[in-house]
Protein backbone atom coordinates (compact mmCIF):
# COMPACT_ATOMS: atom_id res chain seq x y z
CA UNK A 1 0.00 0.00 0.00
CA UNK A 2 1.18 3.43 -0.51
CA UNK A 3 2.62 4.67 2.20
CA UNK A 4 1.48 8.62 1.46
CA UNK A 5 -2.00 6.83 1.02
CA UNK A 6 -2.36 4.96 4.07
CA UNK A 7 -1.27 7.74 6.50
CA UNK A 8 -3.79 10.02 4.34
CA UNK A 9 -6.38 7.83 5.45
CA UNK A 10 -5.29 7.23 8.36
CA UNK A 11 -5.33 11.20 9.78
CA UNK A 12 -8.45 12.45 7.07
CA UNK A 13 -10.45 9.25 8.65
CA UNK A 14 -9.92 10.42 11.82
CA UNK A 15 -10.82 14.36 10.99
CA UNK A 16 -13.74 12.90 9.45
CA UNK A 17 -14.90 10.76 12.19
CA UNK A 18 -15.17 13.81 14.99
CA UNK A 19 -16.85 15.98 12.03
CA UNK A 20 -19.60 13.49 11.17
CA UNK A 21 -19.92 12.75 15.39
CA UNK A 22 -20.75 16.11 15.89
CA UNK A 23 -22.72 16.77 12.99
CA UNK A 24 -25.02 14.06 13.66
CA UNK A 25 -25.24 15.36 17.05
CA UNK A 26 -25.72 18.97 16.26
CA UNK A 27 -28.55 17.48 13.65
CA UNK A 28 -30.33 15.63 16.28
CA UNK A 29 -29.52 12.22 15.01
CA UNK A 30 -26.86 11.05 17.86
CA UNK A 31 -28.06 11.52 21.58
CA UNK A 32 -26.34 13.51 24.07
CA UNK A 33 -25.62 10.28 25.70
CA UNK A 34 -23.96 8.70 22.50
CA UNK A 35 -22.02 11.57 22.04
CA UNK A 36 -20.54 11.35 25.88
CA UNK A 37 -20.32 7.68 25.12
CA UNK A 38 -18.01 8.57 22.06
CA UNK A 39 -15.95 10.76 24.21
CA UNK A 40 -15.36 8.26 26.56
CA UNK A 41 -14.60 5.80 24.11
CA UNK A 42 -11.87 8.13 22.93
CA UNK A 43 -10.64 8.57 26.84
CA UNK A 44 -10.50 4.77 27.33
CA UNK A 45 -8.34 4.41 24.13
CA UNK A 46 -5.57 6.94 25.54
CA UNK A 47 -5.00 3.96 28.36
CA UNK A 48 -3.56 2.51 25.69
CA UNK A 49 -2.95 4.63 22.89
CA UNK A 50 -0.42 6.99 24.40
CA UNK A 51 1.84 4.35 26.76
CA UNK A 52 2.39 2.34 23.52
CA UNK A 53 3.68 5.24 21.66
CA UNK A 54 6.00 6.29 24.33
CA UNK A 55 7.25 2.68 24.52
CA UNK A 56 7.48 2.87 20.66
CA UNK A 57 10.73 4.12 18.94
CA UNK A 58 10.50 7.89 19.68
CA UNK A 59 11.40 7.04 23.09
CA UNK A 60 12.67 3.35 23.64
CA UNK A 61 15.76 1.59 22.38
CA UNK A 62 13.86 -1.82 23.05
CA UNK A 63 10.72 -0.55 21.30
CA UNK A 64 7.20 -2.53 21.96
CA UNK A 65 6.44 -1.62 18.39
CA UNK A 66 7.92 -0.78 15.43
CA UNK A 67 7.01 2.20 12.82
CA UNK A 68 7.41 0.96 9.49
CA UNK A 69 7.24 4.15 7.89
CA UNK A 70 7.24 7.57 9.67
CA UNK A 71 4.18 9.28 10.49
CA UNK A 72 4.14 12.80 8.49
CA UNK A 73 2.78 14.54 11.73
CA UNK A 74 3.94 15.69 14.70
CA UNK A 75 4.75 12.18 16.10
CA UNK A 76 2.45 12.77 19.44
CA UNK A 77 -0.67 13.14 16.93
CA UNK A 78 -0.62 9.94 15.76
CA UNK A 79 -1.98 8.38 19.35
CA UNK A 80 -4.46 11.16 19.57
CA UNK A 81 -5.79 10.50 16.64
CA UNK A 82 -6.04 6.81 16.99
CA UNK A 83 -8.32 7.89 20.20
CA UNK A 84 -10.82 9.13 17.98
CA UNK A 85 -10.69 6.01 15.81
CA UNK A 86 -11.31 3.66 19.19
CA UNK A 87 -14.34 5.89 20.42
CA UNK A 88 -15.31 5.51 16.58
CA UNK A 89 -15.04 1.66 17.29
CA UNK A 90 -16.59 1.57 20.41
CA UNK A 91 -19.47 3.71 19.34
CA UNK A 92 -20.30 1.20 16.20
CA UNK A 93 -20.01 -1.89 18.63
CA UNK A 94 -23.41 -0.25 20.87
CA UNK A 95 -25.07 -0.19 16.90
CA UNK A 96 -23.59 -3.82 16.71
CA UNK A 97 -25.28 -4.80 19.59
CA UNK A 98 -28.58 -3.24 18.64
CA UNK A 99 -29.08 -6.10 15.98
CA UNK A 100 -28.82 -9.54 17.75
CA UNK A 101 -29.46 -8.61 21.15
CA UNK A 102 -33.03 -8.24 22.71
CA UNK A 103 -34.15 -4.85 24.03
CA UNK A 104 -34.16 -3.56 26.20
CA UNK A 105 -30.48 -2.42 25.57
CA UNK A 106 -28.20 -1.55 28.02
CA UNK A 107 -30.20 -0.57 31.39
CA UNK A 108 -28.58 -3.81 33.19
CA UNK A 109 -25.55 -5.77 32.75
CA UNK A 110 -26.18 -8.44 30.29
CA UNK A 111 -23.77 -11.48 28.96
CA UNK A 112 -25.12 -11.30 25.19
CA UNK A 113 -24.26 -7.58 25.09
CA UNK A 114 -20.75 -7.77 26.52
CA UNK A 115 -19.99 -10.68 24.22
CA UNK A 116 -20.98 -8.55 21.35
CA UNK A 117 -18.90 -5.82 22.00
CA UNK A 118 -15.87 -7.90 22.84
CA UNK A 119 -16.35 -9.78 19.45
CA UNK A 120 -16.71 -6.79 17.80
CA UNK A 121 -13.18 -5.43 19.68
CA UNK A 122 -11.00 -8.07 18.92
CA UNK A 123 -12.44 -8.46 15.44
CA UNK A 124 -11.57 -4.76 14.74
CA UNK A 125 -7.97 -5.31 16.46
CA UNK A 126 -7.04 -7.89 13.97
CA UNK A 127 -8.51 -5.78 10.95
CA UNK A 128 -6.62 -2.95 12.56
CA UNK A 129 -3.18 -4.56 12.72
CA UNK A 130 -3.68 -6.60 9.55
CA UNK A 131 -3.58 -2.92 8.00
CA UNK A 132 -0.80 -1.50 10.14
CA UNK A 133 1.08 -3.80 8.92
CA UNK A 134 0.75 -3.20 5.53
CA UNK A 135 3.10 -0.23 6.09
CA UNK A 136 2.12 1.57 9.54
CA UNK A 137 3.56 -0.43 12.04
CA UNK A 138 4.23 -4.18 13.51
CA UNK A 139 4.25 -5.09 16.89
CA UNK A 140 7.74 -6.72 17.68
CA UNK A 141 7.51 -9.92 19.20
CA UNK A 142 8.34 -10.93 22.51
CA UNK A 143 7.84 -13.80 25.42
CA UNK A 144 4.62 -11.35 26.72
CA UNK A 145 3.48 -10.72 23.31
CA UNK A 146 3.50 -13.72 21.43
CA UNK A 147 2.64 -13.70 17.87
CA UNK A 148 -0.46 -15.16 16.57
CA UNK A 149 0.43 -15.73 12.91
CA UNK A 150 2.82 -13.85 10.37
CA UNK A 151 1.12 -11.50 8.18
CA UNK A 152 3.14 -9.09 5.24
CA UNK A 153 5.86 -7.50 7.12
CA UNK A 154 5.92 -9.37 10.77
CA UNK A 155 3.89 -10.85 13.46
CA UNK A 156 0.13 -10.00 14.70
CA UNK A 157 1.00 -10.35 18.53
CA UNK A 158 -1.10 -10.98 21.22
CA UNK A 159 -0.93 -7.62 23.26
CA UNK A 160 -3.25 -5.46 21.08
CA UNK A 161 -5.63 -7.89 20.74
CA UNK A 162 -5.59 -8.58 24.83
CA UNK A 163 -6.43 -4.87 24.82
CA UNK A 164 -9.39 -5.11 22.93
CA UNK A 165 -10.80 -8.26 24.97
CA UNK A 166 -10.09 -5.76 28.36
CA UNK A 167 -11.70 -2.88 27.10
CA UNK A 168 -15.19 -3.50 25.64
CA UNK A 169 -15.94 -4.66 29.76
CA UNK A 170 -14.36 -0.82 30.90
CA UNK A 171 -16.51 0.85 28.16
CA UNK A 172 -19.60 -1.97 28.76
CA UNK A 173 -19.59 -0.51 32.44
CA UNK A 174 -19.57 2.94 31.02
CA UNK A 175 -22.47 2.36 28.75
CA UNK A 176 -24.39 0.73 31.79
CA UNK A 177 -23.47 3.67 33.83
CA UNK A 178 -24.12 6.86 31.27
CA UNK A 179 -27.28 5.26 30.36
CA UNK A 180 -28.91 4.76 33.84
CA UNK A 181 -27.70 8.17 34.92
CA UNK A 182 -28.87 10.48 31.64
CA UNK A 183 -30.99 8.42 30.00
CA UNK A 184 -31.70 6.57 26.99
CA UNK A 185 -28.94 5.95 24.34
Amino acid sequence: MNISVFYSVDVLSSIGIVASILMLWLMGRLSTTLLRLFVVGCLIGTLWEFPLHFLGPEYSDNPIYIQLTEFPLLPILQPALHCLWDGAIFLVGIGLVWRPTPAPHFSRFRWDELAVLMLWGLGSAIVVELVGSMGGWIYVESWWNPALFWVNSGAITLLPLMIWLVAPMVFYGAVLWLNKSFGSL
